[in-house]
């Protein structure tokens, strides 16, 4: 029973409020925004991981450029979203785009804890391509790409994706977490990056065999890094939900996070064996592949992770893992390799693994609608 007391008294009698259902769902609205508010948060420490990951797996001499440029990406993407992005994404307008909310105005106290976690998301898929031009890319260019990416690029395609009136919405296009619009478009920007950049200077001679190694200076920071990401995703898909306050949120919340660890467990593991039993070259336990084959274990489900069982998830990842692998030795032969053992790679794949699941999906609605 919801009851109010007066500060002035003290041994106030309680009294019933005029209205319990409008208290009631204030105080829903209330804990729903604290939740949205909190796992942002966690998932704005991401940044952290990718700024330990990528300084680790850098040159000691480009630690403070690649800080730097993750440090700023929390700001740029802030200050840009402001401007443009939540108007782009989550405006009035049309299936495309959306043309009101600029610059915040319209933007009211119930919008902000929305607008708040949209703009980490922004931030998140603009960092993705950080680590696939690390060492080669100008610092001005970079932070020019950032405020593209999170001020319209991003914002256009998650509004095709998550807003009602979006046009892939409407066509019954479903991703419960960014699985496209986060990973494969951050993907896919990683890869071009890599491509029109180049590789570093001295990486690859004229044959592949004879190709130097630059491995990082740190790999315990680069470990450390992984570690936050890991905890960060676990948010990062957990609080996508939006909310903890209807009927079975919480079966709903623990059944995203467990499937997203599921699918780390099998890309980790299936790489890290893959590895050790030499079929992508000199038998080894690769730290840097079984990380990366946590991670793309993890985004591999993100698109159904709300649906998935877990020993689904488990094998999402286990056919992701060597997917990967096939994908990461690929673009070094193809001499476009970024620094972080195929950073950005792994994000695209994963997009495809995304419309692998909404075909399959779709099929299954359309049979269940008797449209097929």
């Amino acid at each position: 029973m919801c009851v109010i007391y007066s500060r002035d008294e003290e041994m106030a009698t309680p009294t019933m409020p005029s209205d319990g259902g409008e208290e009631l769902a204030e105080l829903k609205k209330n804990i729903d925004d604290v939740f949205i508010l909190t796992n942002a948060i966690i998932v704005c420490l991401m940044q952290c991981g990718f700024a330990c990951l990528e300084a680790g797996a850098v040159r000691s001499k480009n630690t403070t450029n690649i800080i730097m440029k993750n440090f700023m990406d929390i700001f740029i993407s802030a200050l840009c979203y402001w401007l443009a992005g939540y108007a782009l994404a989550y405006g009035d307008g049309n299936p495309f785009v959306g043309y009101t909310y600029w610059a915040g105005i319209g933007v009211q106290g119930q919008k902000m804890a929305h607008w708040f976690f949209q703009f980490v998301f922004a931030a998140t898929a603009a960092t993705l391509v950080s680590g696939a031009v690390a060492e080669r890319c100008n610092f001005v260019a970079y932070i020019t790409y950032s405020a593209v990416i999170s001020g319209f690029v991003y914002p256009v395609v998650s509004r095709w994706v998550w807003a009602q009136e979006g046009w892939l919405n409407q066509m019954g296009y479903r991703d419960f977490s960014g699985c496209g619009p986060v990973h494969l478009l951050g993907g896919t920007c990683s890869l071009f990056g890599a491509a029109f950049l180049g590789p570093r200077l001295g990486r690859f001679s004229s044959k592949m065999e004879d190709s130097q190694m630059m491995p990082g200076h740190s790999v315990p920071l680069t470990g450390l890094g992984g570690m936050i990401l890991i905890a960060g995703f676990l948010a990062f898909n957990g609080g996508t939900l939006g909310t903890m306050t209807n009927p079975r949120d919480s079966e709903l919340i623990a059944r995203v996070i467990s499937n997203t660890v599921m699918g780390g467990s099998g890309g980790s593991i299936t790489v890290m064996l893959v590895g050790r039993l030499g079929l992508g070259g000199t038998p080894s336990w690769s730290f840097m592949c079984t990380l990366n084959g946590a991670f793309i274990g993890m985004v591999s489900v993100c698109a159904g992770v709300n649906e998935m069982n877990m020993w689904e998830s488990f094998v999402s990842g286990i056919i992701a893992g060597p997917i990967y692998m096939i994908i990461h030795y690929a673009v070094l032969w193809c001499k476009t390799i970024g620094l972080s053992d195929g950073w950005g790679n792994h994000h695209l794949l994963l997009g495809i693994c995304y419309i692998l699941h909404y075909v399959w999906n779709s099929e299954m609605h359309w049979e269940a609608e008797g449209q097929c």
